[in-house]
């Protein structure tokens, strides 16, 4: 565990369902197997100085197919659905997270890379190794032979990294099935974006000065991405609980922990603290019919009807690579971190 961390947060929330009527099982219903989709996606284009900033740019054409570097496609026991807040929508077999068995309900992610930028000769535009760090505002490692970003999002408005693949055409040990979707993401449903980034030169027509040639190169940046939805049935399709869907109750408070304790203890947040004044997100039930009335401090109780979803979020309102603002404060990595309450042993907890 990082010494110079000061300090750690913990927020949670303890929830007591009273379950009014259950939920009615339908029929199995039989999917097709192992159906691999092309995600629409947009090409965007920059001059050798830009930074991969799609988000602002208006240079963008459509991608049905394949990008310039490679194909994207999904792949799993999944069938195309009507679209959700604008985004292609795919339903996945299997609605049970408990049970899962090997990869049955997971989604994976691929991309080939083709042929159009790699192994050409210097005249021909071809991939070539960027230094850059930056993929429209976000830090990553050394781009070098172009780079995957993969983010997730609950609402498809706020977007979290959740995994970064380098120098992709220069790594003789990549893999093309580079991502495996979470079964517990797709329970409520969410969005996914997979963003490709590379940079590409050409030899131009070379000049002479003092009779010693000069050679010129040409280059562009290139963006690939692909924006999609997925969920565990056609049931959570129409009856899944929406965020911002009332009633709603804010669950849980903000409690700094002892220093290398498990994440037990609790001490005073003074105004010497990095985290004074500010949550980075906030808990939050919604999808019940109504709130029980219980004692101050005792656990809440909410009810719900037939048809209704209780869903339980997170609201994440800070910027986890500038929170509250600050670019010098971020999360680090816990990589040998432990969890007294829940007997949790010392593992990666990551980020």
């Amino acid at each position: 565990m990082k010494k110079t961390a000061t300090m750690r947060i913990v927020a949670g929330a303890l929830v007591v369902l009273m379950m009014v009527a259950l939920l009615p099982t339908e029929g199995s219903k039989v999917y097709a197997k192992d159906t691999t989709q092309n995600v629409a996606g947009k090409l965007y284009e920059f001059e050798d100085k830009g930074a991969y900033e799609y988000s602002s740019s208006s240079s963008k054409q459509n991608l049905t197919t394949s990008g310039k570097l490679g194909t994207f496609t999904i792949s799993g026991d999944i069938k195309s659905i009507a679209a959700v807040n604008g985004y292609d929508a795919y339903q996945v077999q299997h609605t049970d997270v408990s049970d899962r068995k090997d990869d049955e309900g997971i989604v994976k992610l691929s991309y080939i890379l083709g042929t159009g930028l790699i192994g050409k000769e210097e005249t021909e535009w071809h991939i070539t190794e960027d230094k850059g760090t930056s993929v429209d505002g976000n830090k990553i490692d050394k781009i070098q032979n172009g780079a995957i970003i993969v983010q997730t999002s609950l609402d498809g408005k706020k977007w979290v990294t959740d995994t970064v693949k380098t120098n992709i055409a220069g790594d003789a040990n990549y893999d093309s099935n580079f991502y495996k979707t979470k079964g517990i993401q797709q329970v409520n449903g969410c969005y996914y974006r997979v963003i490709v980034v590379y940079r590409t030169e050409k030899r131009g027509e070379d000049t002479k000065i003092a009779f010693v040639t000069q050679k010129h190169y040409d280059y562009l940046k290139y963006a690939e991405v692909y924006q999609f939805y997925l969920i565990d049935s056609l049931e959570n399709s129409g009856k899944t609980t929406a965020p911002d869907a009332t009633p709603r109750k804010e669950l849980g408070k903000r409690i700094k922990t002892e220093k290398d304790k498990g994440f037990s203890g609790e001490e005073a947040i003074t105004d010497k603290d990095p985290h004074f004044g500010w949550d980075i997100g906030t808990f939050y039930l919604n999808g019940y019919t109504r709130e029980q009335n219980v004692a101050e401090g005792e656990t809440p109780i909410f009810l719900k009807t037939l048809g209704d979803r209780v869903t339980l979020w997170f609201r994440l309102d800070k910027d986890i690579t500038s929170l509250n603002g600050n670019s010098k404060l971020s999360i680090s990595e816990d990589n040998n971190g432990y969890d007294q309450y829940f007997g949790v042993p010392k593992t990666n907890f990551k980020h």
